[in-house]
């Protein structure tokens, strides 16, 4: 059965590959300086689940962008410059071989704009597994609070003020 699971996603890598951008994330093992002339993108991510989770926006030129939310915390990529939509949260377990889709609603009604010299807040993004008696459910969450992110964004990397946060939301 994994092998089938892993062929599986194989195939969906090798199908969707020419469609998506890979985003470079930001090293937080090292203090880093972010640069007046990049655009970036970033959140917090809270879960209680060990399962990788990718977060896909639809980007400029009909791409996809897949940014890698497997070990939750404080996320920052570096995107090019344009107007991206979130489309979907997608979850990766081993009872549903296609994964698991969650569309978070507060950010897929709106189109975000990331442009350079800034980091575009997408806000606290939340993924609980509940475990039921013969089923397994997935709640997702989301909050906005610019204020916590800010801080710590400043406490992983040095932001100068040249380099404005703005929220993707409310």
């Amino acid at each position: 059965m994994k092998s089938v699971r892993a062929f599986f996603l194989a195939c969906l890598v090798v199908a969707l590959g020419g469609c998506y951008i890979i985003p470079h994330a930001v090293s937080i093992q090292e203090r880093t300086t972010l640069t007046p002339d990049k655009s970036y993108v970033g959140g917090i991510f809270l879960t209680n689940m060990t399962e990788p989770m990718v977060l896909y926006m639809d980007a400029p030129n009909d791409n996809l962008v897949a940014i890698d939310l497997y070990r939750g915390g404080l996320f920052l990529v570096e995107l090019p410059p344009g107007q991206y939509r979130v489309h979907h949260l997608w979850i990766y377990s081993s009872s549903e071989p296609q994964g698991i889709y969650r569309v978070i609603p507060e950010l897929s009604r709106q189109h975000i704009m990331v442009s350079p010299g800034q980091v575009t807040y997408l806000g606290h993004l939340g993924v609980a597994k509940n475990w039921l008696i013969f089923e397994t459910r997935y709640e997702t969450r989301y909050a906005f609070d610019r204020m916590e992110f800010e801080a710590l964004l400043g406490s992983s990397y040095d932001v100068p003020p040249s380099v404005a946060i703005v929220g993707a939301a409310k």
